[in-house]
């Protein structure tokens, strides 16, 4: 899946939007992906037992951001 695909704006480095707009749906992709390829992991989550959660660190101002 290509999330970032609709951001409108400059689509490089340069721009901490889209970088943070990146960084987000990688996130959300990889999610996505343990999900996918681990049945068992999968199983678990959707009864409760685990949470996957994703999250980010921003190192400008080391915070942690759980999506």
């Amino acid at each position: 899946m290509v999330r970032s695909r609709d951001f409108t704006g400059d689509k490089t480095a340069r721009n901490a939007a889209y970088v943070e707009v990146v960084i987000k749906n990688n996130v959300l992709n990889i999610i996505e992906t343990i999900k996918a390829r681990s049945p068992i992991l999968n199983q678990m989550s959707e009864q409760g037992k685990i949470k996957i959660v994703g999250a980010y660190y921003d190192l400008h101002t080391e915070a942690v951001t759980f999506l």
